[in-house]
């Protein structure tokens, strides 16, 4: 998780402040949010939440002579390791006088330094009491009103039964912000199909989200209200909004919960919403939350009686019978968590958490579903743990769905100092474990698996840098597409050469492997293996202060029985950000791209403007190009605007159901209005 925030953070960076040396960094940015797309796949992702939390980094740098260890663990480039051994600097030296001394402190090098310095200020250790005359002089405000649409007709806007809405979609937000003691603001949004207005929605936005939040203050931790997420443990009994799992970081497998966070994100189901409490004496916290709202999910009638048949996660709400899901179940979640530290380096805590649905949960016609949850309501409570012991981190969590199944995962990070690091986790969750918002490290998901994962990260010399895992997985019962038992693995090999600070180059190769079911038409079908290899060349780097370049090519095999497919891509990047005192930044990327079946697609992280994010999926042939352009108005006006179009040379029409184009181009136009005070 601190792994994913760190690179996010980067790349936030280089869309707001155009620095050369953190665009040098864009390749991690990539690499994190192509993993993610490649592991999920999908090619959108809400990540508004912690691009606004790095942003705000950014904007006002951390105080790392004040901070406590929760303040620390949020400046995401530093591990669990690095962070100990700063509190201990401190403890025994006193104050930090300037940013050069860490690089007596184990664990940091002068690049990294380098890299944090924007995020961290030095500055006398003053009392961070909540003062009501500085919340009004030092607090920000900020707007955000964005609007996107594609210019081609689709076709679910021509038809009867198509869509009911206009083909824009609209983002308007705005969100006060002090230290990190007070936020309050609202998030409102109207995809695209959906209708602005109607009956149930009188702000015209579909999607309607606002909160309150304090943290810091006396006793008192943390309060929400309004829409927030609650994060615990290691995710396997609590965890709300968007976390992520394994890469070749080795510390990206352990969580770093922040208990109680406001919502800010557009996402439409996977929130809460009521209030939260949280209390800190001494060496005790204790949080207290509940939420109550509907939720989107089918519901049948059997025997004259509504039942839920199933949840629908994807927020749209732009034909007739995505709009009678819309809101058809209530939920209420009661909840309650107590952290105790017992000391510096160790620390556990108790997570319980009751959730009720108003209707009953109809159990599903086929085999893999017969450990679905099916009651109107489930318990679930779970003990987790942390602890380091020298150049160790033991941490996990154990939990279990009371009158059903239980789950743990465990697992130790070791720091061998001169750059190697090592993880290992352990992973089993029962297929009659269910936890409605549990969201652990997992390859499907919390239940019905268990894993073991192995990671190294190497820093081999000055110039070159290992990073690999291997994760072993399994599946006990049956799953969706897999009709028997299975196993599978996935891992991935990189190796990173930086001949200077402005150049890079790495090379990667990751293969995945599972079981799916085979095509012959049976009634039950017989699970074959498919297997997924990439492999990737990129190189970056500075041509002058201004220009920067990327080049990528990769190459992809899929094998499924007799089945192989092939695909390429190959994209040339070129980001101009003139040094002061302009002030506009323009990021260009050609594409060209030949797959052939989309299962051996493709994908690259693309720029975007801030707080948006984009990952396509490359599949077909044809050539995609976008244009990102950059321009301060002024010190509290920014404008972002993007061009995106794809060209597909193998058809003549693009794209199927309702968003089918009847031409071989698909052209996505986004502009972007960012206020701050």
């Amino acid at each position: 998780m601190r792994w994913a925030l760190a690179i996010l953070l980067l790349a936030c960076v280089v869309s707001s402040s155009g620095q050369h040396s953190n665009a040098l960094e864009g390749a991690s940015v990539e690499q994190m949010l192509e993993f993610i797309a490649e592991t999920l796949e999908e090619e959108e992702f809400d990540l508004s939440t912690l691009l606004d939390q790095v942003q705000y980094l950014y904007d006002h740098p951390i105080n790392i002579n004040r901070a406590d260890r929760l303040q620390l663990q949020s400046l995401p480039f530093l591990d669990d390791f690095q962070v100990q051994a700063l509190l201990d600097h401190r403890t025994t030296t006193g104050r930090i006088l300037t940013m050069y001394e860490l690089q007596g402190v184990e664990g940091f090098d002068l690049r990294q330094i380098e890299i944090m310095a924007p995020f961290v200020r030095l500055g006398a250790s003053e009392a961070g009491v909540l003062n009501w005359g500085r919340v009004k002089s030092e607090g920000t405000h900020e707007a955000i009103l964005r609007a996107d649409r594609f210019l081609e007709r689709q076709r679910g806007y021509e038809m009867e039964n198509g869509y009911v809405g206009s083909p824009e979609r609209l983002y308007t937000r705005y969100r006060f912000r002090y230290a990190d003691h007070i936020s309050a603001g609202f998030t409102l949004e109207k995809d695209a199909g959906e209708p602005f207005g109607g009956p149930g929605v009188p702000l015209g936005f579909d999607h309607q989200s606002g909160h309150v939040y304090v943290s810091n203050v006396g006793h008192l931790h943390q309060l929400a209200v309004g829409d927030f997420q609650a994060q615990f443990g290691q995710g396997l009994t609590q965890w709300s909004g968007m976390a992520f799992g394994r890469s070749g970081d080795v510390k990206s497998i352990k969580r770093s919960a922040r208990g109680i966070v406001p919502f800010t994100s557009a996402e439409e189901n996977a929130f809460l919403r009521g209030g939260a409490l949280s209390l800190r004496f001494n060496a005790l916290d204790v949080t207290t939350f509940m939420s109550r709202k509907r939720v989107d999910a089918s519901v049948d009638t059997i025997h004259g009686e509504p039942m839920l048949r199933t949840f629908q996660r994807s927020g749209l709400h732009a034909t007739r019978s995505q709009l009678a899901s819309k809101d058809a179940v209530g939920e209420t979640i009661l909840g309650g968590h107590a952290r105790y530290r017992l000391s510096s380096r160790a620390e556990m805590g108790l997570t319980s958490v009751y959730t009720e649905y108003a209707l009953p949960t109809l159990l599903g016609p086929k085999p893999y579903q017969r450990f679905n949850f099916t009651s109107r309501s489930l318990l679930v409570s779970g003990f987790d743990y942390q602890c380091m012991l020298r150049n160790f981190l033991l941490f996990g969590e154990s939990s279990v769905h009371w009158g059903a199944g239980s789950a743990t995962v465990n697992g130790v990070l070791v720091s061998l100092g001169k750059g190697l690091g090592i993880s290992l986790l352990h992973r089993y969750y029962a297929p009659s474990y269910q936890a409605p918002m549990a969201n652990p490290i997992a390859e499907t998901g919390a239940s019905n698996e268990r894993g073991v994962y192995m990671g190294m990260n190497a820093k081999l010399n000055g110039k070159w840098t290992f990073n690999g895992y291997v994760d072993l997985f399994s599946f006990p019962w049956l799953r969706y597409r897999v009709d028997a038992p299975s196993d599978g693995m996935e891992g991935m090999a990189q190796l990173t050469f930086r001949p200077t600070y402005a150049w890079s180059i790495y090379g990667r190769v990751r293969m995945e492997k599972k079981g799916i079911n085979a095509s012959e038409a049976l009634v039950t079908y017989p699970v074959t293996e498919q297997s997924k290899t990439s492999y990737r060349l990129h190189w970056q780097g500075e041509i002058s202060e201004s220009l920067s370049i990327r080049t990528r090519i990769e190459w992809a095999v899929y094998a499924r029985s007799e089945q192989v497919d092939h695909g390429l891509l190959l994209y040339q990047d070129v980001l101009w950000k003139p040094p002061f005192p302009a002030k506009y930044g323009v990021k260009l990327r050609v594409v060209v791209f030949d797959t052939e079946d989309y299962s051996a697609r493709l994908y690259a992280y693309e720029h975007d403007v801030l707080y948006a994010s984009s990952i396509p999926a490359y599949h077909g042939r044809g050539i995609r190009f976008y244009l990102v352009f950059n321009h301060s108005l002024r010190k509290w006006c920014a404008v972002s605007m993007r061009i995106a179009q794809t060209y597909y040379s193998d058809r003549l029409s693009n794209g199927s159901g309702l968003n089918e184009v009847a031409l071989p181009t698909r052209t996505q136009v986004k502009v972007q209005i960012r206020l701050k005070l």
